[in-house]
Parts: structure tokens; C-alpha cells; sequence
């Protein structure tokens, strides 16, 4: 994959946001030879400008998810953005089609969660702090039509696959999960990274980044609940 201008939604002498396509690794895995996101958009910088160039990556997405990823280009100032994410000061909104098999969807999950001693590439809820680490979610019904929904996330922790075994605990799984749902063989997992909302590390502004969720989001959410609801939440992301 060649990164292009496009998939840059924020860029100052300190920040830099992109957009992460789904089934494409945030940062290296132990597979050497596979492409990953932090990669690409590091090989896009010393291209465009012609010369090696520092970033340093603050979080990660699952490889089928979607949206905003937060780098650093400054290492005076990479200190500063961790702390952002030290001290919760970074706000973070997924928006997720789902299954919902309840009629009410809870507006908070806060447990526990580690990871599963059959797979440790899945996550599991425990009731015991010394089993796991807490993992906190705030949930919002966006839309709703029979048994699909539209939900925002907005995780308070950031545990490996924390928004889907929320949901999944809640008896709305994202759709095209194979893991934690019971989608198996969808092409595409309808979990995005909407919105980051924090004070810049150096002018203390306080900023909110969003991009539109990707196209065959969009167009299912649309056949879904209809096209007012969905112009109306992501057209100022356009």
C-alpha cells in the first residue's frame, strides 16, 4: 500500500494524524515481511521529504479497524504525548454497526480483561483485578433499525480489542466479527476510530480530529437507517 496526502487528516511541526485503512497492521508484527501502517507512512515521510525523518507512533488500532492514528514528529516533544495518554487528557470515539440482540443498550461497561489463556490473541473479561486489567467503555446509541445499531465507543482504558468484547458482552457484536461475534467470512469488521479530541502538546488548544468511517461503512449504514442520519453525523467530516 502507497500512503497519499489523503490519508493525512491533521499535520503541524509536532502532530501528525492519519487515517488507517482497515486489514492493515498499526506497527510491525512477527511476521517481518508483512506491510504495516507506521511503516508506510515513515517510508511516505523521507520520500516527500528527501530525507530520514522522526516519528514516533502513541497508540494502535486492530488490524481490521479503521480511523485515526496519533504520531509524534518531534522527539522533544514525544514526552508530552504520552502524557496525554498517561493522564487520560486524549478522548478517543469509535463508531461501530452492530448486532443488538437486547432492546437497551447499557451506556457504560467497566471490568476487567486479560487475555485468554486458549488464544493470546483474544481477550476475556475476569472478575479478579489480579487476573486482569481494567478496561472501562461509555457506549451511545446513534441508530437503531430492528436488531442493527449504530453505536459510538469511547474507551476510558485502552486494553487490546476492548470495544469488541464490550459489545460482545452486551449482546451486540460488531459486525464482520469473526472473534468475539458470530460473522464468519465477512469481508470488513465495522469498528472505525472517529474522533481524537485533546490539547495540542504545545499550545495547550485543545483540538478535535475526525474522519468519515470508509466507503462500505458508509453504504451500510446508509441501507440501514436511511440517508439524513448518516449525512447529518459525518458530513462535517468530509
Amino acid at each position: 500500500m502507497r500512503i497519499t496526502p489523503e490519508h493525512i487528516i491533521f499535520e503541524d511541526r509536532i502532530l501528525l494524524i492519519a487515517n488507517k485503512p482497515a486489514g492493515m497492521p498499526s506497527s510491525a508484527t512477527l511476521k517481518k515481511e508483512q506491510m504495516h501502517f507506521y511503516g508506510a507512512l515513515q517510508k511516505y515521510l523521507e520520500l516527500r521529504e528527501g530525507r530520514a525523518t522522526y516519528l514516533a507512533i502513541h497508540h494502535r488500532l486492530d488490524q481490521d479497524t479503521s480511523g485515526l492514528l496519533l504520531f509524534c514528529k518531534k522527539r522533544s516533544f514525544n514526552k508530552a504525548v504520552s502524557d496525554l495518554f498517561l493522564h487520560k487528557k486524549i478522548h478517543k470515539t469509535y463508531v461501530a454497526l452492530a448486532h443488538l440482540e437486547n432492546e437497551i443498550l447499557p451506556s457504560m461497561v467497566k471490568n476487567f480483561l486479560r487475555r485468554s489463556k486458549k488464544s493470546p490473541m483474544v481477550m476475556e473479561s475476569c472478575k479478579a483485578q489480579d487476573q486482569g486489567q481494567s478496561a472501562e467503555t461509555h457506549f451511545h446509541l446513534l441508530a437503531q433499525h430492528e436488531k442493527m445499531a449504530l453505536i459510538s465507543a469511547q474507551p476510558m482504558t485502552g486494553r487490546m480489542h476492548q470495544i469488541r468484547v464490550h459489545l460482545s458482552e452486551l449482546r451486540a457484536p460488531v459486525i464482520g466479527d469473526a472473534i468475539y461475534g458470530k460473522d464468519k467470512g465477512l469481508p470488513h469488521l465495522f469498528l472505525h476510530a472517529w474522533k481524537l479530541q485533546f490539547p495540542h502538546p504545545e499550545t495547550e488548544v485543545l483540538m478535535t480530529v475526525q474522519v468519515p468511517p470508509p466507503e462500505y461503512f458508509r453504504q451500510e449504514a446508509q441501507r440501514l437507517f436511511g440517508p439524513q442520519i448518516i449525512h447529518h453525523l459525518f458530513c462535517c467530516c468530509n
